[in-house]
């Protein structure tokens, strides 16, 4: 059976997620062979570069593509959306990665406790980040994951993305776990005042504590790009008068 999952994965066709080329599957270890992206994470991405924030608009309009094609087109639940689970190629262009991981924990279970490697370190665990699950998860630990904890980790993600920090700082997950189920989000003091507007007003949206009230990625799509683009118009007729006095001091 998770043969047939990992040859229906490497399917996949989106230009906003990251192909699967591969699979490695050996009793002690497993692997995904994934396409090359040459800047690496976004996080990587945005500490190697000046990003202005008309690419940082297109880099999560291009993630808001990918979990669409997941949610809808796959019906795939993510289950770790993060910065560092978005992949930049070229363009630049971001990309989905790690979309398989709610097929890998199923085989993970399979696996002795003792021959599994662990692909992470610390209080994140192999399954998931702490900082991004929404509190409903964190409240009821058999609760099924579905499309609306992607959309609260999407808030979370967007956080990082516009403050280049971590949620939270380095918080004891206990810590962490207590305040978000009390409705506490990542500071946002941390935010610059340059950032536009579209991209906090999302995030607030996609972190709200009832998940009924999140939107769908099917359904911020098309709002994401209408408000980048009254946005990006508003700060181009914004700019016309002082371009104006500009030429006239030069005359």
């Amino acid at each position: 059976m998770l043969k047939d999952e990992a040859r229906t994965m490497t399917k996949f066709r989106s230009p906003y997620i990251v192909q699967i080329l591969g699979v490695v599957m050996h009793p002690s270890n497993y692997a995904l062979v994934l396409e090359y992206m040459c800047h690496g994470s976004l996080r990587e991405y945005q500490k190697n570069n000046d990003v202005s924030w008309p690419t940082i608009l297109g880099l999560v309009h291009d993630v808001i593509l990918g979990m669409n094609y997941l949610h809808k087109t796959v019906g795939l639940v993510h289950r770790d959306v993060k910065i560092d689970n978005i992949l930049v190629d070229k363009g630049p262009k971001a990309k989905i990665s790690d979309f398989g991981l709610s097929v890998w924990h199923e085989y993970s279970k399979m696996v002795p406790r003792r021959s599994r490697v662990s692909t992470t370190s610390g209080d994140q665990g192999a399954y998931c980040t702490v900082t991004h699950i929404a509190p409903e998860c964190l409240e009821d630990i058999n609760r099924k994951p579905d499309n609306k904890r992607d959309v609260y980790s999407f808030g979370i993600t967007l956080w990082e993305i516009v403050t280049k920090k971590y949620p939270y700082g380095f918080a004891k997950s206990s810590v962490i776990i207590s305040a978000v189920t009390r409705q506490q989000r990542p500071d946002l003091k941390e935010i610059s005042p340059e950032c536009p507007p579209i991209l906090k007003s999302m995030m607030k949206e996609c972190w709200n504590g009832n998940p009924y009230k999140r939107p769908t990625f099917q359904g911020a799509e098309p709002d994401f790009f209408l408000r980048k683009q009254r946005h990006w118009n508003y700060m181009y007729y914004k700019k016309i008068p002082v371009l104006f006095t500009a030429c006239l001091t030069i005359v």
